[in-house]
């Protein structure tokens, strides 16, 4: 034996006898391996340290052979300096150290992959918690932002309300004409005639907190009203963009 291999099971693997000569124990190295390669079918499951130690003994052979003209265990010719009797490493037997068995790669990963995601978990829960109440909390830190009370969420802006009670239903304006008559919410407005809410447009772009999308007819009297306080009334105002 050398450097670990056992040629005797070698030999005995492929069938064939040390002195069987260099060809023939290619042939058999051979016609061996394709019987044991894994794209091949076989009756039974193949144990891959088989191939292993086979495809070891093999090129143990050829380093043998390379050396000392021969095969290990073969009888040296007479006239050829060398011993008649087989090389004693050649045909003692030892074991052959069997390589350490590992852990496959993806199986030692799982636990620091584990180990890893506890704390993103922990991240993404705690933002999950934290981003509402901040986001709130930036709102109304907001300069300019007015901190009505809450109201129901079932009362709407009706014809005649001031213009704080609506400020407090419907939200401040994104803007708003030098008299404070017209708010802007976007698509959507409101109009107020002596102080008191006389017509709105909510688009469904960007609805705004009433009843409908226009007052009902039936709050035209209502309108009416707050429109006499203005030279000419609801005839004297123009017609305001985006209204349908």
């Amino acid at each position: 034996m050398i450097g670990g291999v056992d040629f005797a099971k070698t030999y005995a693997e492929l069938g064939v006898a040390p002195d069987c000569g260099l060809g023939a124990f290619k042939q058999a190295y051979r016609r061996r391996v394709a019987e044991l390669h894994p794209d091949r079918p076989a009756a039974r499951p193949r144990d891959p340290d088989l191939l292993i130690a086979l495809n070891l003994g093999y090129a143990a052979v050829l380093d043998f052979h390379r050396v000392q003209g021969r095969l290990p265990g073969a009888v040296v010719a007479a006239g050829s300096g060398n011993s008649t009797r087989p090389h004693a490493s050649a045909l003692r037997p030892m074991a052959v150290a069997a390589p350490p068995r590992t852990a496959p790669p993806a199986a030692r990963r799982v636990p620091s992959m584990r180990v890893l995601l506890l704390p993103v978990l922990l991240v993404v829960a705690a933002i999950w918690r934290w981003l509402p109440v901040s986001a709130q909390a930036e709102v109304d830190a907001a300069p300019g932002v007015s901190h009505q009370p809450a109201v129901p969420a079932q009362v709407h802006a009706q014809l005649g309300m001031d213009r704080r009670t609506v400020a407090t239903l419907v939200g401040e304006p994104v803007a708003r004409d030098a008299d404070d008559a017209h708010w802007i919410y976007g698509p959507s407005w409101m109009h107020f005639e002596c102080g008191r809410l006389a017509d709105w447009y909510s688009s469904p772009l960007r609805p705004l907190r009433v009843g409908s999308t226009r007052p009902a007819p039936g709050d035209a009297a209502r309108r009416g009203a707050g429109a006499a306080c203005i030279p000419g009334g609801k005839a004297g105002r123009h017609r305001i963009h985006g209204e349908p």
